[in-house]
């Protein structure tokens, strides 16, 4: 009998030991199963934020871009106003120049008349008309008469 209870125990240990290995072998499998689901959840996860990565680096990148030939095209527009500005400012001091220029030949010549008319009161022989004076002439007269300004100053 004692040989049968040791037989019957140990089938029961048995039992017991081989219920015990299908739970944890499934245990084992519901766990692996669970892992390898959040492995795949994660790999998702991390693919996706990478892509969004990418794209947002695209972006700026693209960004900067615009950036840099919107900045190119300012200083382009920059330069061309200051060429302009420049050409501008100089059109104007040659304006400015010729009309001086053409005051000092009026002025000149209103001094040669009051000069010969001094010499004619020292010696009255000489007449002098006022037709001969600049006082009387236009400046479209000088520029009539292909005069061109002493530019010698």
């Amino acid at each position: 009998m004692q040989g049968k209870r040791v037989l019957i125990a140990k089938d029961n240990l048995l039992k017991t030991k081989a219920e015990e290995m299908e739970k944890l072998v499934e245990s084992n499998k519901e766990r692996e199963d669970r892992l390898n689901s959040l492995l795949r959840e994660s790999e998702s996860k991390h693919s996706q934020q990478r892509s969004e990565l990418q794209q947002m680096l695209e972006a700026e990148i693209q960004v900067c871009n615009e950036m840099k030939n919107e900045c190119k095209k300012l200083t382009q527009q920059l330069q061309d106003s200051s060429e302009k500005a420049r050409y501008l400012a100089m059109c104007q001091l040659l304006a400015a120049r010729n009309n001086l220029l053409k005051e000092r030949k009026i002025l000149s010549q209103e001094v040669e008349f009051l000069r010969k008319q001094w010499i004619s009161k020292a010696t009255p022989s000489v007449p002098v008309t006022p037709v001969d004076t600049a006082s009387h002439a236009s400046t479209d007269d000088v520029e009539d008469k292909g005069e061109t300004p002493d530019r010698s100053f």
